[in-house]
């Protein structure tokens, strides 16, 4: 994204919220497009503010500091560290973490 400050919507993103993406009826049918547009349009501008609320309330502060000091990202805004780590979390939980042990919820 040309954007650094906006958060990515991906598969992992979209995990990590629930998100359902929106059935296709017909492709061909601009109404069911328009629909679809709309529901990706919406969950981007939660992600959007979610993203904002996170870091203004400074929940992943600690999270943020650390990513910096142990990876020294050159070009990273904090979004774009809270994307990564959603992308790490998600990862983990796909490969198993909470079945093993090495996450917990609290």
């Amino acid at each position: 994204m040309t954007n650094q400050h906006l958060p990515i919507y991906d598969s992992q993103v979209a995990a990590f919220y629930f998100f359902q993406e929106p059935d296709i009826k017909d492709p061909k049918d601009p109404e069911d497009l328009k629909r679809r547009i709309g529901v990706f349009t919406s969950f981007h501008d939660f992600l959007r503010q979610e993203y904002a609320r996170v870091l203004q309330n400074n929940l992943l502060a600690p999270a943020v500091q650390e990513f910096r000091l142990r990876l020294n990202p050159q070009h990273f805004t904090d979004e774009k560290i809270v994307d990564s780590l959603i992308w790490a979390f998600v990862g983990l939980l796909r490969k198993g973490a909470l079945q093993k042990g090495q996450i917990a919820y609290h």
